[in-house]
């Protein structure tokens, strides 16, 4: 049987981000089948092309861009945080006319 070759990384294999569930319990499998194999060859490369198959790719692109936006986000808190000058108190009131007019109303002194 052909040993699945190992990629530099922990970059996943593009046959290993489908969500399909694979098991040793299906009838007729009595031999030790090499998995990422039948996941490479069964799987993904048999549906390259289909519409479920351009749709999982969008839908991880998607979600890949999400992450990235968040590790961004994360990054700049973090930069921010580090900035933050707590040595100081600001204390700012924002009062409408419209509440010390009433309070004026209610108690002219």
């Amino acid at each position: 049987m052909e040993k699945s070759k190992s990629t530099s990384g922990n970059m996943p294999r593009p046959w290993q981000s489908n969500h399909t569930v694979y098991t040793n319990a299906k009838a007729g499998t009595f031999l030790e089948l090499d998995k990422e194999r039948v996941q490479r060859v069964v799987v993904y490369e048999m549906s390259k092309g289909s519409k479920y198959f351009e749709n999982e790719e969008r839908k991880e692109a998607f979600a890949g861009q999400k992450i990235e936006s968040i590790n961004v986000a994360d990054r700049r808190v973090l930069e921010l945080e580090a900035a933050c000058d707590l040595s100081r108190i600001w204390l700012h009131l924002d009062m409408d006319v419209f509440y010390a007019a009433v309070e004026t109303l209610r108690n002219p002194s």
